[in-house]
């Protein structure tokens, strides 16, 4: 059975529309971290009205580049680990209040709910866009893999 444990997170409001973000270990046998079939863990919100959002978490491997330059196509000889592995698990609301989240993980039957916390989400930063446009830049096939050699840093 699966055991959440080490859990960080904020423990002062955030703002409407800012991340929260849940860090944890978790003891638990699995193959890949990667695969739903093998291992699931969510975060469960309940909002102050009562209704309740599923996050799915994610595992986090830290990593930088050994150039110092963020490259377009991963090459694993470019990259170097900085730290620990860890699940997390992020969540953002515009709704005010006090919310209660939860952590399960599942790997095949067996289910470990982890416990139930509280976090509280002000009125800083409120911003409610009527539309939004994904915005990005056009990045050419081929040549080099290098993204500071597409994009002007100044």
């Amino acid at each position: 059975m699966p055991v959440i444990r080490d859990i960080s997170y904020p423990q002062q409001p955030v703002g409407a529309y800012e991340k929260f973000e849940i860090t944890f270990q978790l003891d638990a046998t699995y193959t890949n971290p990667f695969d739903p079939d093998d291992i699931r863990v969510d975060g469960h919100f309940i909002y102050p009205d009562g209704r309740e959002a599923t996050v799915p978490a994610f595992y986090f491997i830290p990593y930088e580049s050994v150039n110092g330059k963020t490259l377009l196509n991963y090459q694993t000889n470019l990259y170097r680990q900085t730290g620990e592995p860890a699940w997390k698990i992020r969540f953002a609301s515009g709704l005010e209040g006090e919310y209660r989240f939860h952590i399960t993980a599942l790997t095949g039957m067996d289910a470990e709910p982890g416990r139930c916390e509280h976090l509280r989400l002000c009125r800083q930063n409120v911003f409610q866009p009527a539309y939004r446009f994904g915005v990005g830049q056009r990045v050419p096939a081929g040549g080099t893999d290098e993204f500071e050699d597409h994009f002007d840093a100044g």
